[in-house]
């Protein structure tokens, strides 16, 4: 597998712009937990951040869901680069698999483009 060819996923690590994602941004409901998506015309480079309760579990799980929550979000980069900023907020506390991660998250983008599509 060669790595090089994988989409570069570009970290929002600013404190402001993350707060105003989360005062402002779209918001999609799923299973795991709440995306918010933005859409500002005047930024041109896409950046995603994932926020984890501590709640979710130790250290050890929570890492194991950034790194699927990463991979999902490489893996369907070009439905993402619609929105120049992106938000995973993971709340679900109990296992979950890749698999079904991924399946729950493209159902619900999905539903959410249809829905906001229909509206224009």
């Amino acid at each position: 597998m060669n790595l090089s060819n994988q989409p570069r996923i570009d970290s929002l690590k600013n404190r402001n712009e993350i707060k105003d994602l989360l005062d402002h941004g779209q918001k999609v409901f799923t299973k795991y937990g709440i995306i918010f998506l933005s859409n500002n015309d005047s930024i041109t480079d896409h950046k995603s951040a994932i926020l984890i309760k501590k709640k979710c579990g130790n250290a050890v799980k929570r890492n194991l869901i950034k790194r699927r929550v990463r991979s999902f979000i490489r893996d369907h980069a070009d439905m993402l680069k619609k929105y120049n900023r992106s938000l995973f907020l993971y709340l679900f506390q109990g296992n979950m698999n890749y698999k079904e991660l991924k399946t729950v998250y493209l159902n619900a983008l999905n539903k959410y483009e249809k829905s906001v599509s229909s509206v224009n």
